[in-house]
């Protein structure tokens, strides 16, 4: 990941961490998204806290900064759609996706690479301050977290979901999950996405392991706690076309290895329009030698 070298700048914001508490040295986190008719809590992670951080700006950072090491990079996508429909499943499927499958080749020499899912994020003029309405697409997310469903118990049981009859050949060797994170309209300033270094990152005494409980399944995820040495990055004014490519599991690694992230406010931002961004996970395979 080459960028262009300036003085090194970081902006000081807040990020919100999982609050520790003794419950859950023996009681699992969980948040339902439903309200339950039985009188049980919707969720049991009583408190989140919000932590002053220091996040430097990758285009001034002057140390390599590889995915193997760092859980993340940068990767230039060399898409020219026009006027792309984000919204549109016939463009996804048909234009988008496949060209984001093969761009992972930059990043991964001789993978293979299919979609699992995505989201799209438009931020609501009034957010971080609740409407108490349903929002007509997902808001940025200030909790410090390793995304859905890729913890280890979980992520084969994903592969087979989503890959069908690949599953067996995926599953000969390494893989890993990633997420593609992209703005759709740049430079984008507002609610940036941050990303810790794994390196940072002591993932038996950092990461927590929570349940996500809808009506129809249960899925976890990783909370985070606070903790000083963690080193956080974003990239300013952050393009179109420049694609955040970070870890959220890899089959080689016992530990827990994706990354946390968050959106974070930027208060030096001068422009302030409200933040529309695409995610996508992939999971990255490559073919047996045999």
């Amino acid at each position: 990941m080459v960028l262009e070298q300036k003085p090194q700048a970081a902006v000081k914001s807040s990020l919100w961490y999982l609050e520790e508490s003794e419950l859950y040295r023996t009681t699992k986190p969980y948040h339902l998204t439903f309200i339950p008719d039985t009188g049980l809590p919707q969720t049991n992670i009583n408190a989140v806290e919000a932590k002053d951080i220091s996040i430097v700006d990758l285009r001034t950072w002057r140390e390599p900064i590889t995915f193997d090491t760092n859980g993340f990079t940068l990767l230039t996508l060399d898409d020219n759609f026009g006027n792309p429909d984000y919204e549109s499943k016939a463009f996804l499927e048909q234009h988008y996706f496949p060209s984001l499958e093969s761009s992972l080749g930059k990043v991964f020499p001789g993978c293979k690479a299919r979609v699992l899912q995505h989201r799209i994020r438009k931020r609501h003029e009034k957010f971080p301050i609740s409407t108490g309405q349903d929002y007509d697409f997902g808001q940025p997310a200030r909790v410090v977290h390793v995304g859905l469903d890729y913890t280890a118990a979980s992520a084969k049981r994903n592969i087979r979901s989503h890959l069908g009859d690949e599953t067996p050949f995926t599953l000969q060797g390494r893989y890993l999950y990633v997420t593609v994170w992209r703005p759709l309209k740049g430079p984008n300033q507002d609610w940036p996405l941050a990303v810790c270094d794994a390196a940072s990152v002591d993932p038996e005494n950092d990461l927590e392991a929570a349940d996500y409980v809808s009506k129809d399944e249960v899925t976890e995820n990783y909370l985070a706690y606070f903790r000083p040495h963690h080193r956080w990055f974003y990239v300013s004014n952050q393009s179109s076309n420049e694609a955040i490519v970070f870890r959220q599991h890899d089959s080689k690694q016992v530990l827990p290895s994706g990354i946390p992230h968050a959106a974070f406010y930027d208060p030096s931002a001068s422009d302030k329009t409200p933040r529309e961004s695409i995610e996508v996970s992939l999971v990255v395979y490559w073919a047996s030698k045999e």
